[in-house]
């Protein structure tokens, strides 16, 4: 494979792409599942009607970026929307509960026995979730509100009708504990309650390196809610009442009233497509662990074994394997091409962090950037009701350090994002969909959240 620059494909280029969306920490493996396979067999037209051509992804030191021509982003927005209100759409949610219910069926404790063909089922499943997932994106998603707010209707009026018709695992989970705290223990009952707790949910709260949660992360997070009981029993109750069926009853004939019939039915999908994509995010995480610990198992000590693309890992063939921590992946209307060994420019930009979307009141303190795989415990050492969050994606094993800071910035995510539901779900202050917050932002900077304009400032 040769070695090609990203300059001396694309110089003066990249100003006509759009980057829409930003991971970190992910090998080739997981590009080829996530990217080539999803684009190259073109599982998105089969769910949405819709291919994306012209799609760039650059990865630098295992770290990627996607972007599409900013002409393909006009051009299939009219496309999506009709999408979204069609019958169509019934398609893609009956497929996403598809899968979750397989997933459901999934051992979490793999085996060795016939490795090639779990191998290849996990990565299989790990495909279509990631191909369904897609279709959920905020690029896609957003249509929606962007038409509701072009259409005149508020900001605050659309986020305020967007309920979740039911409780997602991650709010089950947080509810289980703070009753958990509320309630009256000794010490005892205590310990036997938190470890039952911790079998019950520790793959639910899996962290981003998909390493379930322990019996130790739970008891610091136990000492934090402690510290702050009032915050604790106040958000237990707005969880509560949020999903009572009154409230949603209520929102909901509220929204034909305000949205009327073809409004509130995309507000109601809009809300729907929220709840499954939380859902749909654990169907990858569960089979990105299994494939993880199955590839761990077979291979130990070998993380090469992640560079590597499917077909090889199948086959053992493992000589001569270019370092492929960088690499392009272009394709268009014709062709798809993969250069390994990269470089990707570092633009320079301002002071002021953009996003797509923002919520919550104007905040303002200082800042802590949470790195991709950093310990829970850590973090909850550094975290206090002056912290700015930074981070790039908003997961579940995140709803602890929410309870405890005063706002958040995000990297990934629309308004249907998981960061935006969870935020809204924890009434945390938060501009969503920065794209490169994290990479920004520093630790300890003051900066300041302006909601109406969806801005993080760095003062």
């Amino acid at each position: 494979m040769q070695n090609i620059t990203f300059q001396e494909i694309y110089t003066g280029n990249i100003k006509k792409y759009a980057k829409f969306w930003e991971v970190n920490n992910y090998a080739f493996l997981w590009h080829e599942l996530f990217v080539f396979s999803v684009y190259k067999n073109r599982l998105i037209e089969n769910i949405l009607g819709v291919q994306e051509e012209n799609l760039l992804c650059i990865c630098k030191d295992g770290n990627y970026s996607f972007y599409l021509k900013k002409t393909e982003v006009e051009k299939n927005k009219k496309q999506i929307l009709e999408f979204f209100t069609s019958s169509s759409y019934e398609k893609l949610t009956q497929s996403i509960k598809q899968i979750l219910d397989e997933a459901e069926g999934f051992s979490w404790d793999i085996e060795l026995t016939d490795w090639k063909d779990n191998f290849k089922l996990l990565s299989n499943k790990h495909t279509e979730a990631a191909a369904l997932y897609f279709c959920t994106e905020a690029y896609y998603v957003d249509c929606i509100y962007e038409h509701l707010i072009d259409s005149g209707y508020k900001k605050e009026n659309i986020l305020q009708h967007l309920v979740l018709f039911k409780m997602p695992k991650f709010v089950e989970e947080q509810l289980e504990w703070y009753d958990l705290i509320i309630k009256e223990h000794d010490e005892r009952d205590m310990n036997r309650l938190i470890e039952n707790h911790c079998n019950k949910w520790k793959y639910i709260i899996a962290q981003n390196r998909m390493n379930p949660y322990t019996i130790t992360q739970l008891r610091l997070r136990l000492e934090k809610d402690r510290e702050n009981i009032d915050a604790v029993k106040q958000a237990y109750q707005d969880v509560t009442e949020r999903y009572s069926a009154e409230y949603v009853n209520k929102k909901t004939y509220d929204s034909k009233n305000i949205f009327g019939e073809e409004n509130s039915l995309l507000i109601n999908r809009l809300s729907e497509i929220s709840y499954l994509r939380l859902e749909l995010r654990r169907v990858w995480m569960k089979t990105g662990y299994l494939i993880r610990t199955l590839l761990q198992k077979k291979f130990p000590g070998n993380e090469s074994i992640f560079e590597r693309s499917v077909d090889e890992i199948l086959n053992e063939n493992f000589n001569d394997c270019d370092d492929r921590k960088s690499f392009v992946y272009h394709t268009d209307q014709q062709n798809s091409f993969l250069f390994y060994n990269n470089t990707q420019e570092q633009f320079i930009e301002d002071n002021k962090v953009r996003g797509k979307i923002g919520f919550g009141i104007d905040v303002c303190g200082h800042a802590y950037v949470l790195e991709d795989n950093q310990c829970l415990s850590d973090a909850l050492k550094f975290v206090n009701k002056d912290t700015i969050l930074v981070l790039s994606q908003l997961c579940p094993e995140h709803v602890p350090l929410l309870g405890i800071c005063k706002g958040i910035v995000v990297d990934e995510g629309g308004v249907a994002g998981h960061a935006s539901i969870i935020a809204r779900e924890m009434r945390k202050s938060a501009i969503i969909g920065t794209i490169n917050g994290t990479k920004r932002i520093k630790n300890n900077e003051h900066i300041y959240l302006n909601i109406g304009l969806n801005l993080a400032e760095r003062v």
